[in-house]
């Protein structure tokens, strides 16, 4: 299954999902407890989906779910790779990354541009510079260093990861 699959597949497992989850009983639990508490709800979306999936692809869509959920969404995997120095968004199919010096097409991309700017504002809220201005140049919480703008619209991003 390709990227752009498993972005469209891991936005069923969401839209399946979520209206399910007891949103009250998540925030009154320590942040720490809520991935292990929500696994188990997302499993079953992704079971109750795709019935046919194998184990290992399973896995991946219940672990990009929670990173949708919870996180960075298609960003989570690359930021959990130390081996990548730089993430480039020209776009939600068009993710690139430079591990060892060398550009390559992104392990994960997003569904869509209305996903991209949901996470890339996210990101920018938790920072206290919204997009909306339509550039934010920034150091995020593990000292990487984002660059993201509009461009007719839509987001485009650099991530380069400190040190």
């Amino acid at each position: 299954m390709n990227p752009i699959e498993i972005a469209a597949r891991v936005q069923q497992v969401c839209s399946h999902v979520l209206p399910n989850v007891d949103m009250a009983t998540m925030l009154d639990m320590p942040r720490e407890k809520v991935p292990d508490w929500l696994r188990p709800q997302v499993v079953g979306g992704v079971n109750a989906l795709f019935p046919d999936i194998n184990d290992a692809m399973g896995s991946i869509l219940t672990d990009r779910a929670l990173d949708q959920i919870l996180g960075l969404g298609a960003l989570e995997p690359m930021l959990r790779d130390l081996s990548i120095s730089e993430i480039h968004i020209n776009g939600p199919h068009d993710v690139t990354v430079v591990r060892g010096g060398e550009k390559q097409a992104a392990p994960a991309v997003f569904h869509d541009e209305i996903q991209l700017r949901r996470i890339m504002d996210r990101i920018c809220n938790a920072i206290e510079q919204p997009l909306r201005h339509g550039r934010v140049q920034a150091t995020m919480g593990d000292g990487s260093h984002l660059h993201a703008w509009l461009e007719s619209g839509d987001v485009r991003a650099q991530i380069i990861r400190a040190g």
